[in-house]
Order: C-alpha cells, then structure tokens, then sequence
C-alpha cells in the first residue's frame, strides 16, 4: 500500500494512504509527548472535492477538540500537576 506522511505542524500528521486517511494530533507536555487520540479514518470516495471536503471538516473537528483539551491541560499545566 502507498502512503505519504505530512508533518504540517509540530503538534499534527496526516498519513494519506492508498484507502484511507488518519490525523493525528498530539501534544508536548513538558518535553513528554501525549497523544490526544483524535485519530480519524476516512475512505476515499470517487470524487476529489469530496474527499478534500471531508478532510477539511474532520481538521476542523478535531482542532477544535484540540482546542478543548488544551484549555482543561492548561491550568493543570501552569499548576504543575502535570
């Protein structure tokens, strides 16, 4: 199976491969890497713009469940809890 890998920030990766895709997004926490587990799978459909859509939409989602995890982390962060 063909894939390609994009780091297109520190923090996240697409892994397009010939059926499917994941995202994965992940956060450093004091040198420490902690995955968030927004991993996504998405089969390609015939047409172009809809996967590319699709895509999009499923970025969104997940960086704005990046966003969440961020603001409960960071008060246990500033805290040193974690």
């Amino acid at each position: 199976m063909n894939y390609k890998e994009m780091d297109f920030s520190p923090n996240a990766k697409i892994v397009l491969k010939s059926d499917m895709l994941l995202v994965n997004y992940f956060l450093k926490v004091k040198g420490n890497r902690i995955d968030l587990a927004f991993a996504k799978f998405k089969r390609y459909k015939n047409n172009q713009n809809e996967l590319i859509n699709g895509i999009t939409k499923e970025i969104i989602e997940d960086l704005e469940s990046v966003n969440e995890a961020l603001r409960y982390l960071q008060p246990l962060i500033k805290n040193n809890i974690i």
